[in-house]
This record gives C-alpha cells, structure tokens and sequence, in this order.
C-alpha cells in the first residue's frame, strides 16, 4: 500500500466499527474510513483476511487487522498502552463494560426495541446492499 494512513474499512451504523472507529479518533490516529462495499476491500483486504468481516484495518504496511479489540490492541501495544485503567477497580469495571459491549447485550436492545421487522429489513437492504452497489454519496439514507 503506497498510502501512510491506516485505512478502516466499516460501515457508519456498525457498533463494533464504532468502537475502533472512537478509539482512532480519540487518540488522534489518522486513518480513512472505507465503506466494505469498495473494490479495495475485496482485492487488499479480503485476500489477507480470509474472511469479509468489518471492521478491519489496513496498515500502511499492508497488514489487515480484523475485530475492533484486536485494532484497539494493535494500537496499545504500540503506544504504551495509554488507554488501560490504572488502578485495579478501575481495570475490573473497564473489564466488565468491555464484555457486556463486545458479548452483544448493549448491541440487542440497539435493534430490536421498537423498531418494526418491516423498518429493520429497510434499513438492511439499504445499508447492506446498497453499498456494494453504488458509492455513498449515491446511496439512499435509512430512514430509522
């Protein structure tokens, strides 16, 4: 890869996208957020990755990253780890937050609390599809 940015491929309503997608911006890493329905990601990404899953990072020198704990790791490990709790109580309630968020039960509620199967279907073929199809300044906006 010729670029020196990190490239995030996700997509914007993605909650485990979110979470790297956060961690980069707090910590000031410059990286491009690319949709998964851009040809890159099948011809840089997929092949490395083995498996078409968001989101995943590009680094510059051409690694792919999959899962967004194992980006926010990368990054961590690197860096001194400038995120992680200091004191023992606060690692248990990071520790805590970080399995009720990753395990889905924050992410449940998100798609399922009075939202009708007719509007989530919507959304889905909206969101899912449509980006492979056309770019995003062409894409219809969900409207939930």
């Amino acid at each position: 890869m010729t670029s020196m940015t990190y490239s995030l491929y996700a997509l914007p309503h993605s909650l485990y996208s979110g979470r790297a997608r956060s961690y980069l911006i707090k910590n000031g890493i410059a990286y491009r957020e690319v949709s998964c329905g851009h040809e890159s990601f099948k011809t840089d990404v997929v092949p490395k990755a083995k498996l078409p899953t968001i989101p995943a990072m590009l680094t510059p020198d051409g690694h792919v990253i999959r899962d967004g704990a194992a980006i926010i790791e990368y990054f961590e490990a690197a860096n001194g780890r400038p995120c992680q709790p200091k004191t023992p109580k606060q690692q248990l309630v990071s520790g805590l937050f970080d399995l009720i968020g990753n395990e889905g039960y924050c992410a449940r509620p998100c798609i399922t609390d009075g939202i009708s199967l007719n509007r989530i279907c919507h959304f889905c073929t909206t969101i899912f599809i449509m980006p492979s199809r056309s770019t995003q300044s062409a894409r219809p906006k969900p409207t939930i």
